[in-house]
């Protein structure tokens, strides 16, 4: 390999490391304002049964913390390979040809996902200089939500063009077959 190919391929495992490192931490806060929404819901309910009046506002912050839940980890659900996948037509194939649809899947994958961050990031910007409120008794802020859309859908794109880069750098190697479905053929 070529001094410059050297060099590219050291690059893109650093970005590919930065990009998974962003996927964790980015779960992580998921993770917290599911703790924090969890204390919230259990305040609520507390304060419904001992004092007869519930936490204001709470549906429409549960509201808000759902979509970061939901949206901030699947960059890490990327990562992990933890989305669902239909594998019928998959392992029926050769492994060259099974290179050929991964690729061609995680190309279409990263299509949508970088056109869902484009649109859902013009959506945040508008509603941020907009103000955008969820209407309640408490009027809560939607942009911190839309927000999260647009963060979520971005590191999912960036950790879907770590899996192409992982993917072609396995096809121009040679390396057809993962590890495990290398295993999985030794022990049929």
């Amino acid at each position: 390999m070529s001094r410059f190919g050297e060099r590219f391929v050291a690059w893109m495992d650093r970005w590919t490391s930065v990009v998974n490192f962003s996927s964790r931490s980015i779960a992580i806060a998921a993770g917290v304002v599911a703790a924090l929404m969890m204390g919230l819901v259990a305040a609520n309910v507390i304060s419904r049964e001992a004092f007869n009046e519930p936490v204001s506002g709470t549906v429409e912050i549960v509201r808000v913390m759902m979509v970061f839940m939901v949206f901030l980890p699947w960059g890490l659900v990327q990562a992990r390979k933890g989305h669902i996948q239909v594998t019928f037509l998959h392992m029926r194939v050769s492994p060259r040809k099974r290179f050929v649809l991964e690729l061609v899947a995680l190309l279409a994958m990263f299509t949508l996902a970088a056109l869902l961050t484009w649109r859902s990031g013009e959506f945040s910007w508008k509603g941020y200089l907009e103000k955008d409120v969820f209407v309640g008794p408490v009027y809560t802020p939607a942009w911190p939500a839309r927000w999260a859309i647009t963060v979520g859908a971005s590191v999912f794109s960036l950790v879907i063009l770590s899996d192409i880069w992982y993917t072609v750098r396995r096809f121009v190697t040679g390396q057809f077959q993962t590890e495990e479905e290398r295993e999985q053929a030794r022990h049929v």
